[in-house]
């Protein structure tokens, strides 16, 4: 995995990892006279020291996952969701969360900037983020710029490729049957290319209406609920999109109202707001009742002041129940939770 070659490259050149003494230069533990760097190292002495911090490394991250599920009810939750991975196949829903450390921004961020390249006052901007209202921001700065403009911008943003990077490659190792996504950045299909597994098919919202059936059979769909960065064709993003696309009878409406119940979901970097998926999937709760419908599972990071419980009722509405991290850096929490979902059962 190229990320964690160059996590293990950026350790190697930390102080206290690389330095010379007495003459000798030392790698961690390993040591050599100058003459024996030139004449004797090897790719086979790199693989050696890299896979020894490779499990430093794990176990590290596995004692900091430990750490995170001894908090709340974490514990009992995880080995649930722990249990149905084990069991059957848990398909992952990937936010923008996931794709922030290979270069890409978040959505607010994204807003934020956009918005400077337009007529609209940060202050109002703002005030309707606060407000929750990402749809109608969002339709406000494309009726500001122009469809060219904005569609140009987003596609600067988001359709360029970009190195992955952070614990967004570790799903190609750990799912295989199938990925849900909010974002319009190629970070998915580009993780998976460079595992060598490839998605059978990528499907976008507003045509997916085969992405059950397929996913059943135990296809590896790639579904991009909103499109694609780079194309303005079947793309889901401001407020005119969204009421066209989850409309009544709309393909994308009942996408969302039936096939996310037919398999556990684990939401990896979602904010899970107010989010008009998560909106639709707390009607679906309401008509069909939590105990008739699969519980899906999502990694939460705990704001400073933030209500536990009222979060909580919140995500439960829609049948997610949260394992929440606090404290700790979000790639690290993502990264530790995901390696102790796998342990014992994957090898990476």
């Amino acid at each position: 995995m190229n990320y964690l070659k160059e996590q293990f490259h950026q350790a190697l050149a930390s102080e206290g990892n690389s330095y010379v003494k007495d003459g000798r230069v030392f790698i961690r533990e390993k040591h050599w006279a100058p003459e024996e760097i030139l004449q004797e190292i090897s790719e086979d002495v790199y693989t050696e020291v890299f896979n020894e911090w490779l499990d430093e490394r794990k176990d590290t991250l596995l004692q900091i996952g430990e750490e995170i599920l001894d908090g709340y009810d974490n514990r009992d939750r995880f080995a649930s969701l722990k249990k149905t991975f084990q069991e059957g196949p848990v398909i992952p829903f990937v936010g923008a969360g996931m794709s922030i450390t290979t270069g890409y921004p978040g959505w607010t961020e994204y807003l934020r900037n956009v918005c400077a390249e337009t007529n609209l006052s940060i202050d109002d901007l703002n005030k309707m983020l606060s407000d929750g209202q990402y749809e109608e921001a969002a339709q406000a700065i494309y009726d500001d710029m122009g469809a060219p403009s904005f569609n140009e911008h987003l596609n600067n943003k988001f359709g360029n490729e970009k190195e992955p990077f952070g614990p967004v490659t570790y799903l190609p190792l750990i799912f295989k049957k199938g990925v849900v996504t909010t974002n319009f950045d190629p970070i998915l299909e580009n993780v998976y290319a460079n595992e060598e597994a490839k998605f059978d098919e990528i499907m976008l919202g507003v045509s997916a209406e085969e992405f059950p059936r397929l996913v059943a059979k135990g296809r590896n769909i790639l579904l991009k609920l909103h499109g694609h960065g780079d194309r303005l064709r079947d793309r889901v993003l401001t407020l005119d999109e969204y009421d066209q696309v989850y409309s009544e009878q709309k393909v994308l409406r009942n996408l969302v109202s039936h096939a996310f119940f037919h398999k556990t979901m684990l939401f990896l970097g979602c904010s899970l707001s107010t989010d008009r998926t998560i909106r639709l999937m707390t009607e679906y709760v309401e008509e069909f009742g939590h105990e008739n419908l699969p519980r899906h599972y999502a990694f939460v990071k705990l704001g400073d002041g933030e209500d536990r419980f009222e979060r909580r009722e919140q995500l439960v509405a829609a049948n997610i129940f949260p394992i929440w991290y606090e404290d700790i850096e979000h790639d690290e929490a993502i990264e530790a939770l995901l390696l102790c979902l796998i342990d014992g059962l994957v090898e990476i």
